[in-house]
């Protein structure tokens, strides 16, 4: 399971760019997730950022590209936005290379939908036939409640429950340069790590 010091949603449609901010920051990249939300939905006349929600194309150009981060570091993500349901093969993939999920799902009995990010998974063995199978997703949810900041947004969700809702989600991968670095009379040149 990653484990992170997760950032809450600073708005009550921010969950996208809250996720977009903690999968960066799962590879100690800084980007307040207020750069996201101003970049996607503008500010007021007074400078406010705007409340909004994001659709699953203004998230994948927010996970497919470069940028700073706070501390100057130059990093790029890259993620395949995929549509329907979970391949829970492919999650778990993700997750044991150290990878975050992120994933879009429908509120149940409500016509909007969040977004979270599964960060580890319950695995289970079935007593018959002695396969691991996966029972419950552990996600950071963004949404400011009193139990998700008690937990820093850790929480389960049934396997089923996401099976039935996620309408897209992403496998982002984020890679850093690091610097031209000069050390006496010697140049060592920029590097770019996958991380």
């Amino acid at each position: 399971m990653l484990d992170i010091t997760f950032a809450s949603q600073e708005n009550t449609m921010y969950c996208w760019a809250a996720c977009i901010a903690n999968t960066l920051r799962l590879k100690n990249i800084i980007v307040d997730q207020l750069d996201f939300a101003v970049q996607n939905c503008g500010v007021d006349t007074y400078g406010n950022p705007l409340n909004c929600g994001a659709t699953p194309n203004e998230i994948n150009y927010f996970l497919n590209g470069c940028g700073r981060d706070n501390n100057g570091i130059k990093y790029c993500i890259n993620a395949k936005q995929r549509t329907g349901n979970l391949n829970t093969e492919e999650v778990v993939k993700q997750l044991k290379a150290g990878n975050s999920v992120i994933v879009a799902y429908l509120i149940p009995g409500q016509q909007t939908g969040h977004v979270v990010l599964i960060t580890g998974a319950s695995i289970r063995i079935d007593w018959r036939t002695q396969k691991e199978y996966v029972s419950q997703w552990i996600v950071r949810d963004p949404w400011p409640s009193p139990f998700n900041r008690l937990t820093k947004g850790r929480r389960t969700i049934q396997i089923s429950e996401l099976f039935k809702t996620a309408y897209a989600w992403w496998t982002p991968k984020i890679s850093v340069t690091q610097p031209v670095q000069i050390h006496g009379n010697r140049v060592y040149p920029a590097r770019t790590r996958v991380l």
